[in-house]
């Protein structure tokens, strides 16, 4: 036998909160991203080769809502071959700042 939660769904309930504040809804926050990938980059992490790697890597948080502080970890390695038509695996760590 299966149980249902009776709790609602996450973005019915964060729909409803909103509503219940009179704001509009935006499911997406877009802030400034200049500078952001410059001050993300990674020169080197211990433990990688002395001479350096053959790839580009960032690592550093995604704002998901600012207003709460909230934001995701991610860590971004670039590919060494072909990065424009490789396919993309994105890891994401959640988390409070």
């Amino acid at each position: 036998m299966s149980r249902s939660s009776q709790n609602p769904p996450v973005s019915d309930y964060w729909a409803q909160s909103i509503a219940d504040t009179g704001q509009a809804y935006s499911p997406v926050y877009i802030g400034p991203q200049d500078g952001l990938m410059q001050a993300d980059k990674i020169d080197s992490l211990s433990g990688q080769p002395d001479g350096g790697v053959d790839f580009d890597q960032y690592a550093g948080y995604v704002t998901v809502d600012p207003k709460a502080g909230r934001a995701l970890f991610y860590y971004f390695v670039e590919s060494p071959q072909s990065s424009s038509t490789n396919p993309l695996v994105l890891w994401l760590n959640g988390g409070i700042l």
